[in-house]
């Protein structure tokens, strides 16, 4: 029964690790969310319209204020590629698990469907 303790560990361990990464993808939610209502609120502050991928168009719910908009699209802009290299990171730090530390963290990322319970704690050859 060895094994048992041994796998039941690894998953403890493991789920301490897991709240700590999902502080950081909170953080790139967040960003996903926040750099297209800054780039919405900066055109309409701007007197512009929105079209949603050209589908529709979204309303406008803040009057013009170039004051406003002289502040919202540096915001929308530097919020995008703070977003950009945040995820960016987040890709390199998957890699660098894979490749050099050679850990399952890359699998574990996966759908579970597409992913067996060995594949959890296989090391990457």
């Amino acid at each position: 029964m060895q094994g048992g303790t041994t796998l039941g560990k690894a998953f403890e361990t493991q789920e301490v690790g897991c709240e700590k990464d999902m502080d950081r993808c909170r953080t790139i939610y967040l960003g996903m969310l926040a750099v297209p209502f800054l780039g919405w609120s900066a055109s309409m502050t701007y007197g512009g319209r929105t079209h949603f991928f050209g589908l529709f168009e979204l309303p406008v719910l803040l009057p013009k204020n170039i004051e406003w908009a002289n502040v919202l699209q540096p915001a929308h802009i530097w919020a995008a590629w703070t977003l950009l290299a945040l995820v960016g990171l987040h890709v390199v730090a998957a890699l660098w698990h894979h490749f050099i530390k050679k850990d399952a963290t890359l699998v574990q990322m996966l759908p579970r469907v597409t992913r067996g319970a060995d594949a959890l704690h296989a090391r990457v050859d």
